[in-house]
């Protein structure tokens, strides 16, 4: 017991040596601005001109999830039947970082499947993008199961 003691002493004694000689900030995991370091938030810009005009007279509905894949293109999922007008556009759209359009998809035109409400967007390490649904997928409630 007593060489556990003297040990733990030990080690408290160094720490108290070596901490002051490594400097004031030793113990904080973050550098601290000073007082004199103004530290500023980040800002944003709103671009009016992204994403550039959608072809077809598409407009977009309630957007309710965007990503970003590999290649910093910005996906966005919407709502086409939350909006008069946007009930053609694909639920599914594609922009470069110029804000132009890339790539259209999803809907029940395209996928009897296709869920009743759209709700997220993830778009994982090999750049396959999935679609949530808020509203389940179709059925028919005469049925049971």
């Amino acid at each position: 017991m007593v060489r556990r003691a003297n040990f733990v002493l030990g080690v408290v004694a160094v720490a108290a040596i070596l901490l002051p000689a490594a400097g004031p900030g030793a113990l904080s995991a973050a550098p601290q601005p000073s007082s004199k370091t103004p530290v500023a938030a980040p800002s944003f810009r709103v671009d009016p001109y992204w994403p550039k005009p959608l072809p077809n007279d598409w407009m977009v509905g309630n957007v309710v999830g965007v990503a970003v894949d590999s290649h910093d293109n910005v996906w966005i999922t919407h709502r086409p039947r939350s909006q008069a007008g946007a009930e053609k556009t694909p639920p599914v759209l594609a922009f470069d970082q110029a804000g132009n359009l890339i790539q259209s998809w999803g809907g029940k035109d395209v996928s009897p499947e296709w869920g009743t409400q759209e709700h997220g967007l993830y778009i994982d390490y090999k750049d396959n993008v999935w679609v949530g649904f808020g509203g389940g997928l179709p059925y028919d409630p005469k049925t049971k199961g």
